[in-house]
């Protein structure tokens, strides 16, 4: 039986990738407490399956060229909580930079909905130019 045009796509970047096939998810991920939505990408588990440390998930769309680097954060986020967020999508984008060339590389920050975002963690998010969205929300159906 001939094989879908969406596996070899997966196939290929688990190979590119190196990652396991328990680290790579289709259009959803749950990861402490953030639940990662993206209908139309292939969500790789970052931290903990790829790496040690660095965000908690990567995004990929191999036809739009691609790749949100997700990292969720539950509770009240205060200005720390946004410098270790900050510190985390800059490592992951450094070690997806040579290994995803072409693909346009998109730092999102996952907040759990109805909790406080302090506006000074608000502000260095947004300085460093970190989208900001609510877990559970469809990132492929936001335009970056």
């Amino acid at each position: 039986m001939p094989k879908s045009k969406g596996y070899f796509k997966k196939e290929r970047l688990e190979s590119l990738l190196n990652a396991p096939d328990n680290c790579v998810h289709l259009s959803r991920l749950k990861k402490d407490s953030s639940s990662i939505v993206c209908s139309s990408y292939l969500i790789i588990e970052h931290d903990g399956c790829i790496t040690r440390g660095g965000c908690d998930a990567v995004a990929i769309s191999t036809g739009r060229k691609k790749a949100l680097l997700v990292e969720g954060k539950c509770g009240r986020i205060d200005e720390h909580d946004a410098s270790r967020a900050v510190r985390q999508l800059s490592n992951c984008s450094e070690y997806y930079r040579d290994k995803l060339a072409g693909f346009h590389l998109i730092p999102i920050f996952l907040k759990e909905k109805r909790k406080r975002l302090e506006s000074y963690a608000r502000e260095k998010l947004i300085k460093k130019g970190i989208n900001i969205e609510e877990s559970g929300n469809d990132l492929s159906l936001i335009r970056y």
